[in-house]
């Protein structure tokens, strides 16, 4: 009984980290752009979920620049299928389908960016990141 209640055990926490996001923790420090999340190639597409806990100073924000996002969007729905959001404690904003060039200026330190894509399909997105200072008065 001890053994098949351990066997349990294992397959429920396997079945638990399937079900979860892979954790992508990025430190930003400066005013250099760093890539925080990178996937250049259309052949390697994130094809699980995915977070990105991107932090910098208390005093500083954080601004991010996508040269491209691509996450599967099925003609007339609204982000089912995939989507990618970005959430600063004080707003959050999701895209899905195709876009190149989007620039996100953060309010707080602190960003999570969280990927959610079902089995079987996937995306491409690559971003650079940097810390703002705000001006000392």
């Amino acid at each position: 009984a001890v053994i098949m209640m351990i066997k349990f055990g294992l397959l429920l926490a396997g079945f638990a980290v399937m079900c979860f996001a892979n954790q992508n923790d990025v430190k930003l420090d400066g005013d250099n752009w760093k890539w925080v999340m990178e996937n250049f190639s259309g052949f390697n597409l994130w094809t699980r979920n995915e977070t990105f806990t991107i932090t910098t100073d208390s005093d500083s924000t954080i601004m991010l620049s996508c040269k491209e996002i691509r996450v599967t969007k099925r003609k007339g729905n609204t982000c089912p299928e995939g989507k990618l959001t970005f959430n600063d404690g004080v707003s959050s904003t999701t895209y899905c389908g195709s876009q190149r060039n989007v620039e996100i200026h953060g309010k707080t330190s602190k960003m999570v960016v969280d990927y959610v894509i079902p089995k079987g399909l996937g995306g491409v997105f690559y971003c650079q990141g940097k810390a703002v200072r705000s001006p000392k008065s």
